[in-house]
């Protein structure tokens, strides 16, 4: 399995790998499996956190129309999959499902017992019968932040609703179109919609990670990266 590495931010995130995001066509060299995925086929984006080797990496997977998964990208930082995050929904819009998971540590997957063929049974008819609902997997503003953590980065801004628990919401990350202009972001809170924007200088990115409470409630850590 090959990572992919960022080399430069300047003029845009150039990596060590041939990676090319248009509207039309999704190409990485590291892909699995290989070669070009149709855009319009997209139906959705995954990230899955995993640690390997003492390690952390960041797999990035394409679901598309069709139910197939590709695995279009591994990274070795979450800066890295943030900015691919958006150079992707920025070619393919935003209305895609997302979800941010942490891979099962191998150590605990060996140690499962599974249960008998009856609970199993149980199990299937549960997921067929009950709708599929979000997991709020962030219990508190403290796991909020220590998940919205990039390294290299400081959060230089918190706001929203701190009463969790918290689900995943998305992210927004400054580009190489917004140097020298305003980067901003809304928030929902109470009903009502806030607008978060400051000015980006050539040498410094921007990356807000939203989180969405039980109440509909969002909360942001806004993180700053300068080179």
């Amino acid at each position: 399995m090959r990572v992919g590495k960022i080399t430069s931010i300047e003029n845009g995130p150039k990596r060590d790998v041939d990676v090319r995001i248009t509207p039309d066509r999704l190409f990485s060299e590291i892909s699995i499996p290989p070669g070009e995925v149709i855009g319009a086929n997209v139906s959705g984006i995954r990230v899955v956190e995993e640690r390997i080797g003492g390690n952390d990496c960041f797999h990035l997977y394409l679901e598309t129309l069709q139910g197939a998964q590709v695995l279009f990208y591994t990274a070795a930082t979450k800066f890295d999959v943030a900015l691919l995050l958006d150079e992707l929904e920025a070619s393919l819009g935003n209305k895609l499902t997302r979800a941010w998971v942490k891979a099962e540590p191998k150590k605990r997957i060996s140690k499962i017992v599974f249960g008998s063929v009856i609970a199993l049974f149980v199990l299937l008819m549960l997921a067929i019968i009950v709708p599929s609902l979000p997991r709020y997997d962030f219990t508190s503003v403290t796991e909020a932040r220590a998940f919205a953590h990039i390294e290299g980065a400081e959060i230089v801004d918190e706001l929203g609703d701190t009463n969790g628990p918290y689900r995943l919401k998305g992210s927004s990350v400054s580009g190489r179109d917004t140097f020298g202009k305003n980067f901003d972001f809304d928030l929902t809170f109470n009903g009502h919609t806030t607008n978060w924007n400051r000015l980006v200088s050539s040498n410094t990115w921007y990356v807000a990670t939203i989180f969405e409470n039980r109440r509909g409630n969002q909360f942001a850590v806004v993180s700053k990266r300068t080179e």
